[in-house]
């Protein structure tokens, strides 16, 4: 589950990515209702005070900023509601009157879903799960490590204690048993999960993996639709569905023929994105040596919107956010923009507080996030000579970053069979055109844990550089704690 909103640490939060508010199946009603599209913006005080509201798809403000915080995988209505963290710091979801509906009793959480089917995931401080209903009330089931949203009656879920996911009805019973890496939220009547296929070691895109695992697709009792043949997958989304092979990048249908082959100089973004919606979906292309850049392809695989976003999400409503010249803005399918904030790159803090200048030293709490395979990764320190009002930002923020190491980093082989564990310090200097330099380790624990944190920093993506108030361009050293832990110890 990706953080929305972190404890005493800043986010960075103008990754409003987008939401999908058409008709919604609410629980056991079994009824479909239809809802307002609003997307989440943001303005900026004098004092320097970020507040969020809500516009309608033309731009047009329905609800005023007043909110210190909206969901950052989550920043618009779903089924009605929207996560919220109000003026006097309660977390809780409003409706689309700007009304707060739902106040949660706890003091802080980790993250808060959204709702779909009539139900929303709340993940506390301590890591744990629970869902509530529309009036706010706790569901009553077994206690879970880790959740996602239902759809079709069904949520993925993680037993506590476990590191296998199944699939959970709106009761809490397990109507599929725990047995896959990674399971996501039915779509479409199928469901993308990866699984164990084989105990021989592989080497894809340069990293070893201990083992042979794979992507396929199963219906709502669990059975295989199509086989776990590929190496990275996505669901289902207007009758197709991302998957790649060794061989290439592609669009299947339900059946798991090909529809669509990827040219090989294009690369499709981070799993969120990774889905047809208004007939295009986000690609990324490599336009110079190392600099890259995100646009639109059909479903044929043509391009539509050509390469020149620093980011950009699916398009949802007919809008898709994207970072652009310095600025997040909402454009639409032609690739016109409809709205372009007057501010960059903002954080808040998870309590109502004034933005300040942050000069020499900044030290984040430790805030930990937990990634597949046992490897855990910590936010830390971002060290500058200047003062620094808005921080280096990885592409899409903190939950692309999380997204960016669930996909690429791997626990070394020699390590989990020596059982070694331990945290890995690596320091690196974000340059203002974003690129990454310096890299260097800090501290190692062995058994190739530091290497391989060095072989992932140096191979991602230009960063979105740190910027001074006046958006001058700051070059930032960025320090990178990893934590590696074996799953079951």
């Amino acid at each position: 589950m990706v953080r929305i909103f972190h404890k005493q640490s800043f986010v960075f939060c103008c990754m409003l990515l987008v939401l999908s508010l058409s008709g919604s199946r609410l629980g056991a009603q079994n009824k479909k209702q239809t809802y307002p599209q609003f997307y989440a913006y943001a303005e900026l005080e004098s004092n320097n005070r970020m507040l969020f509201g809500f516009m309608d798809n033309k731009g047009k403000p329905v609800i005023k900023p007043q909110y210190y915080a909206v969901g950052v995988m989550y920043p618009l209505f779903s089924e009605g509601l929207a996560a919220v963290l109000n003026r006097d710091g309660q977390y809780g979801y409003i409706n689309t009157k700007g009304q707060q509906v739902i106040t949660l009793d706890e003091a802080s959480v980790r993250d808060m879903g959204p709702f779909k089917e009539g139900m929303a995931c709340i993940q506390k401080e301590d890591g744990t799960c629970y869902f509530i209903n529309r009036s706010g009330q706790r569901v009553t089931m077994p206690e879970m490590d880790y959740a996602k949203d239902f759809n079709q009656g069904l949520a993925p879920a993680m037993p506590k204690g476990s590191s296998l996911m199944g699939y959970i009805d709106q009761k809490g019973r397990y109507v599929i048993e725990p047995r896959f890496i990674e399971a996501w939220s039915f779509s479409e009547g199928l469901a993308c999960v990866k699984a164990r296929v084989g105990d021989d070691p592989e080497v894809i895109d340069g990293v070893k993996f201990a083992a042979t695992y794979r992507f396929g697709y199963i219906d709502a009792k669990g059975n295989w639709v199509i086989d776990p043949i590929y190496i990275q997958a996505a669901s289902f989304s207007e009758g197709l569905a991302y998957a790649r092979t060794k061989s290439g990048t592609y669009l299947i249908d339900k059946e798991g023929k090909v529809v669509t082959s990827f040219d090989r100089d294009l690369m499709l973004p981070f799993y969120s994105e990774r889905k047809l919606s208004n007939g295009l979906i986000p690609v990324v292309k490599e336009i110079s040596s190392n600099l890259f850049a995100y646009g639109y392809a059909n479903r044929e695989g043509k391009m539509v919107i050509a390469p020149q976003y620093n980011y950009a999400t699916a398009f949802v409503g007919g809008l898709a956010r994207v970072y652009h010249e310095g600025k997040w803005a909402y454009i639409d399918t032609k690739g016109n923009t409809v709205w372009k904030g007057d501010v960059g790159l903002l954080r808040i803090i998870e309590k109502p507080v004034d933005l300040e200048i942050v000069e020499d030293d900044y030290n984040y709490d430790e805030d930990m996030l937990m990634y597949d395979d046992g490897v855990e990764v910590i936010e830390d320190t971002i060290l500058s000579i200047d003062p620094i009002f808005f921080d280096p930002e990885f592409p899409g923020g903190v939950s692309a970053l999380e997204q960016y190491i669930k996909d690429n980093l791997q626990y070394p082989e020699l390590a989990r069979d020596y059982g070694i564990e331990g945290k890995v310090f690596v320091q690196f200097t974000v340059e203002t055109d974003g690129s990454i330099s310096n890299v260097s380790l800090l501290r190692d624990i062995g058994a190739g844990c530091g290497e391989e944190a060095v072989r992932l920093v140096k191979s991602m993506p230009r960063w979105i550089p740190a910027k001074d108030n006046n958006g001058k361009l700051i070059r930032t050293e960025y320090n990178l704690p990893i934590i590696f832990k074996l799953k079951g110890k």
